[in-house]
């Protein structure tokens, strides 16, 4: 047996992963997972790591080329937006109200029905459904008077209320066409595709209705 615990070539132990999450840090998990505030070196402060194969860590004690890397954090003394995300929260508070703190758009009307509707379905792992649900929609105002649309602004209340029940009738009749055995293993598992066409309707909204 070696002395140094190394695994010969081909023989080292693996996993196989079944999935992958990623995430932002918490900000108690960051301060967790440092080792301190990189004071006394800056940025390459030894107790990060070794910047050099030869030295020695001096938080884990192993060498440059078995040292994982550890973490330090910044304290800021603002809140500061996370420039990956930062598109997001710029639209939702530009539909905000400067009052009252609630977003502006009509939460009844028919576009946020519909929304509500699709997130539903894909919260479903339904997909098509998502799909159809939109397209029904657009289908139903194409062939209707030429004052109906699809931004909440109903010439009157009783055909928006009927648009609504359209659309919630429509869900539900193709959300029972679909086998329950899809709908449980797309609960588990998102795909792609369904994460893209959330993100796309957010987007959306966003753009049309948070003004």
């Amino acid at each position: 047996m070696s002395s140094t615990g190394r695994s010969k070539m081909g023989a080292e132990p693996y996993m196989m992963l079944d999935r992958v999450q990623l995430r932002c840090y918490y900000p108690r998990e960051i301060e967790q997972l440092s080792v301190g505030h990189p004071i006394r070196g800056g940025l390459y402060d030894p107790r990060l790591g070794p910047s050099e194969s030869s030295d020695t860590c001096e938080t884990c004690h192993q060498q440059g080329a078995y040292c994982p890397g550890h973490m330090g954090y910044i304290q800021l003394d603002v809140p500061v937006f996370n420039p990956l995300l930062f598109n997001f929260p710029f639209s939702i508070m530009k539909g905000t109200c400067v009052q009252c703190h609630r977003l502006t758009c009509n939460s009844l009307s028919l576009s946020a029905k519909l929304l509500l509707a699709q997130l539903r379905a894909l919260d479903l792992g339904l997909i098509s459904v998502a799909q159809e649900l939109g397209s029904f929609v657009r289908d139903r105002f194409a062939s209707g008077a030429p004052s109906d649309s699809l931004d909440g602004n109903m010439p009157t209340l009783s055909d928006e209320m009927n648009a609504c029940k359209e659309l919630e009738n429509f869900f539900n009749e193709l959300s029972q066409r679909m086998p329950a055995t899809n709908t449980k293993s797309s609960l588990s598992y998102p795909v792609k595709n369904s994460v893209e066409l959330r993100r796309s309707l957010i987007r959306n909204f966003c753009k049309e209705q948070l003004v």
